[in-house]
Order: structure tokens, then C-alpha cells, then sequence
């Protein structure tokens, strides 16, 4: 999120951010760090994390904030109806976008056709990258109804754990010693 959408998810005193957190049931976090997401604008990263209905319930809640206006006064984006569009961006890991996708992309056209939401997904990461980035566009109810399906679909995904070991892996060992850690 920019920082003025930050501002107003965090509210006067923390107020917003507190609120959310009490009803949905979940952790929302907010980095300190900065992202550039553009040549001018900085995002922060906003984490939520606990059941998909908590983390559903999160995201509905922000935007309600972000309804109203945003964090530097302006009004929010309207669609030709006027009714007021959002994009939630998602930072997913490859194998996470790769479940969101689908086999020939039949999850991701499921999931566009049940929402009616617009869904974009980044396409490959340099191989120095291990996030990429989603997003979600349109009306509250479309974008919400979208990242329910992601939740879910992401919630039953098994978890990624380590990296597997390098190939080329070097064992350290006393100098003098043999392979098996015994003197020569």
C-alpha cells in the first residue's frame, strides 16, 4: 500500500489498524521499509496472517477504510458507473503463483470467471527473485470474493520449506582430517 493508505488503515493513534485487527481476528503487520513500486510511488508491505475467514475479513475492513478517502485527501478511483474500484496487490512466492495459475492456467480463468474480478499475475521473476506480484482489480465485492479464492487455494498448498541443498555444497571439516572426521 502507499503510504497515505497506510496512514489510514493505521488511523489516529493506531485507532484503524487496532479495530481491525479485534474484529477480523488476525495479525495485520506493516513494514517500516519502503518498496519502490514505481518511479515515484513507494509502497509499504502489509502482512496479514491467520484463518482464511480472518484474513478475508481483514482485507474487507481495510478497504472500507480506504472507501472513504485516501490517506492524502484525494477520492478514491471510480469505475464508468462510479462505483469506487480497488486493486489489493499480493506478494506471492513462484510456487504460490504457480498454484494460483493452475495447470495451463485453469485455476486463474476459474477463478476470474466465479469473481468477475480482474486477476493479473507477474510474469517470471529474474532468478535473483523469489517474490512476484499479483493483482486483484475492481469493485470491493469482486475483489474480495478474488481473494477468497486466493486464500483458500493458497491455504491448502503445502509449505514450501528450505531451499534444497546446493549441489556444489562444501562440508567443512578439521584440517588434517579425513572424509569421515578422523585423522589420516
Amino acid at each position: 500500500m502507499t503510504n497515505g493508505q497506510v496512514g489510514t488503515i493505521i488511523g489516529k493513534g493506531g485507532a484503524n489498524i487496532r479495530s481491525i485487527r479485534e474484529q477480523a481476528g488476525c495479525n495485520v503487520a506493516i513494514s517500516q521499509q519502503t518498496v519502490q513500486a514505481g518511479q515515484s510511488t513507494a509502497e509499504r508491505i502489509v502482512t496479514v496472517s491467520g484463518s482464511p475467514i480472518s484474513i478475508h475479513k481483514a482485507a474487507e475492513l481495510m478497504m472500507a477504510c480506504l472507501e472513504d478517502t485516501l490517506g492524502d485527501g484525494t477520492a478514491p478511483a471510480t469505475d464508468s458507473s462510479g462505483a469506487v474500484t480497488h486493486t489489493l496487490k499480493l506478494c506471492l512466492s513462484n510456487n504460490q503463483v504457480g498454484g494460483i495459475i493452475g495447470k495451463q492456467g485453469a485455476n486463474i480463468k476459474q477463478m476470474r470467471e466465479e469473481s468477475g474480478c480482474t486477476i493479473k499475475v507477474e510474469s517470471a521473476a529474474p532468478a535473483y527473485q523469489t517474490v512476484r506480484a499479483g493483482a486483484l482489480s475492481g469493485a470491493k465485492a469482486v475483489v474480495l470474493q478474488a481473494y477468497m479464492l486466493c486464500v483458500v487455494k493458497l491455504s491448502t498448498m503445502p509449505d514450501e520449506g528450505p531451499p534444497p541443498p546446493s549441489k556444489f555444497q562444501k562440508t567443512a571439516g578439521m584440517p588434517g582430517a579425513a572424509r569421515g572426521g578422523r585423522p589420516r
